[in-house]
């Protein structure tokens, strides 16, 4: 999966780096840190029906991908660790969910994408690493 780093505007005059990429159609949810609901309120005006399970804050509308997120956290190390490096800081997590983009001139088009806050830097491989594990983990494909 190609990714897009972009520089997110913060309180105070600090940024965020976040990466971004274009997955196949999926239903809307979020994967942080316990405490990162405070934080994501730009890609989720309300925060879906959610529940902290092992440190992570995990969210969706869907009862059923609450529950595969939480096997995978559960049995699957490699997953468990990924997701224990990418929640470093209380303000990082992840969010799937529908936007608009602009394709072309008067072209509007709605993609789903992949969202990843905040990196520490700007060295973006091993953070474009941990998101191919978990994308692939979660059945996020490219579109």
């Amino acid at each position: 999966m190609n990714f897009h780093l972009r520089k997110t505007n913060g309180r105070r005059h600090y940024y965020y780096l976040e990466l971004w990429g274009l997955v196949a159609s999926s239903e809307k949810v979020l994967i942080g840190h316990e405490e990162s609901g405070k934080f994501s309120r730009g890609s989720f005006l309300l925060l879906p029906p959610h529940e902290v399970y092992q440190g992570f804050l995990i969210a969706s509308k869907s009862e059923a991908k609450r529950t595969e997120i939480k096997k995978l956290i559960e049995t699957d190390t490699e997953f468990h660790e990924t997701m224990k490096r990418l929640t470093y800081k209380e303000f990082c997590h992840m969010t799937v969910g529908p936007e608009i983009h602009v394709g072309g001139p008067f072209l509007l088009k709605r993609v789903t994408v992949l969202r990843y806050l905040a990196l520490p830097d700007e060295n973006v491989g091993p953070w474009e690493r941990d998101l191919n594990l978990v994308a692939s983990k979660l059945g996020l494909n490219p579109p």
